[in-house]
């Protein structure tokens, strides 16, 4: 148990902090998961859609240190390669 007041205030800022980096890490696999859905079922309009709001996503967690910015570029380069060969095929 802390016994310092700051230390008191580092637990409960740790607390929110964790709650909310693990809702946004959440959406991201969700958004990532129904992206890999739609490009599975060969759905271009909505696999090219949901690119740009799964990629705008990976921005803001990584500005806000919630991921690393290396980790966002790698995924959203990944997924970016598999919507083209989609399109392109």
């Amino acid at each position: 148990m802390p016994n310092l007041k700051a230390a008191k205030k580092h637990i409960r800022q740790t607390s929110w902090r964790t709650e909310r980096n693990t809702g946004i890490k959440k959406e991201l696999r969700t958004l990532k998961k129904s992206l890999l859905l739609s490009i599975a079922a060969g759905e271009k309009d909505k696999a090219a859609g949901l690119l740009k709001k799964v990629a705008s996503k990976y921005d803001m967690a990584a500005k806000k240190k919630i991921i690393h910015q290396k980790n966002a570029d790698r995924n959203k380069s990944r997924l970016s390669q598999k919507v083209y060969s989609l399109t392109k095929a």
